[in-house]
């Protein structure tokens, strides 16, 4: 006698209700009894969406290594073209209050990013605190630039290449 379909199986007609497993069907299980990643065990917290935003957003980058290796702009004096010459440590700090910050938003870039707040220049007495985008000022008045060119270079540091970079992509 030819059965429709095999024996336990929902569509047959014999059918008595009692659960039906195929054999070697590949959606059946994940993965076969015993085995160390059956039942969901092989999926980490980084394989979900919501994982993987959590670990991105933990994730912070060293501004200090990022200006070592060069992957910081370099800050351009956009009258003559060349690039001023800093140190990574001061090209990081320029770069974290370029944007001019109020003091609060700028302690928590620095702390975010793991920034040493620089110390006061060197001709100038230690006893004065001075803020972060004073310090930065300071940074480029040691470079030779007057305290309002400096402020100037600070506020548009970034922003020709990005302006020139917006230009080229809008012929594309």
């Amino acid at each position: 006698m030819e059965r429709d379909f095999p024996v336990g199986h929902p569509a047959a007609s014999d059918y008595s209700g009692q659960p039906y497993f195929p054999n070697l069907a590949p959606f059946g299980e994940d993965f076969p009894k015993g085995h160390p990643a059956r039942g969901g065990l092989n999926v980490d917290a980084n394989s979900t969406p919501d994982g993987q935003r959590a670990a991105f957003d933990k994730q912070s980058q060293d501004l200090q290594a990022l200006a070592a290796m060069g992957s910081l702009p370099p800050l351009r004096d956009p009258d003559s073209g060349k690039e001023v010459e800093l140190t990574a440590h001061e090209l990081a700090y320029i770069y974290a209050v370029r944007k001019g910050l109020p003091t609060d938003l700028q302690d928590e870039v620095t702390s975010r990013y793991h920034l040493e707040p620089l110390k006061s220049a060197a001709d100038v007495d230690d006893k004065q605190v001075f803020s972060a985008q004073e310090q930065a000022v300071l940074i480029l008045i040691k470079r030779g630039y007057s305290p309002e060119r400096a402020k100037v270079l600070i506020d548009k540091y970034g922003v020709p290449d990005t302006l020139q970079e917006h230009e080229q992509d809008a012929h594309r």
